[in-house]
């Protein structure tokens, strides 16, 4: 089911959240 699975564009959002508290 591929609504299980966390959508690109929230996958990027997440990364730039993780590099910006973790530079």
């Amino acid at each position: 089911d591929p609504s299980r699975y966390i959508s690109a564009d929230e996958l990027g959002d997440l990364y730039q959240s993780f590099v910006r508290d973790y530079p």
